[in-house]
């Protein structure tokens, strides 16, 4: 590798804008309780709550698509997008960037959770794990 700095940033340029053509949405491994037809099968028991969670998890393959599994941009994603145009601005490698980091902003702006002087992000989905259960728009 001749310049490893210039590979890197063609390679950080590359995901980026792999990233920015989805919009910066897609699915998490965790989300398999946002399926819209399995997902009341295996409501109000945990452990199949959990079973469901981990199978489409540790799936080799991407099961989301198949059980119906919305794909969605969530507020965690969009902070590091943020973070790294930001970097990316200030390397003068982004173009548009005051523009991107705005609409970036924004996005997450419109994501939060506000109860009183409180404000918070969860995610878009069902999550119920070993030690923890919560709904949609729940701050986590």
């Amino acid at each position: 590798m001749a310049n490893p700095r210039a590979w890197a940033l063609d390679t950080s340029r590359a995901i980026w804008l792999r990233l920015a053509r989805a919009h910066f949405i897609g699915w998490d491994p965790y989300d398999a309780l946002g399926s819209g037809w399995l997902a009341p099968l295996v409501k109000g028991s945990t452990s199949a709550q959990r079973a469901l969670t981990q199978m489409v998890r540790r799936s080799p393959f991407p099961l989301e698509r198949a059980l119906g599994v919305q794909a969605a941009a969530d507020p965690y994603t969009l902070g590091h997008a943020l973070v790294t145009a930001a970097r990316m601005a200030a390397l003068d490698t982004l173009p548009d960037s005051t523009v991107v980091v705005e609409q970036l902003a924004e996005r997450i702006t419109s994501m939060c959770i506000r109860d009183g002087d409180a404000v918070g992000w969860g995610y878009n989905f069902p999550v119920n794990t070993r030690f923890f259960s919560y709904q949609p728009a729940t701050p986590t």
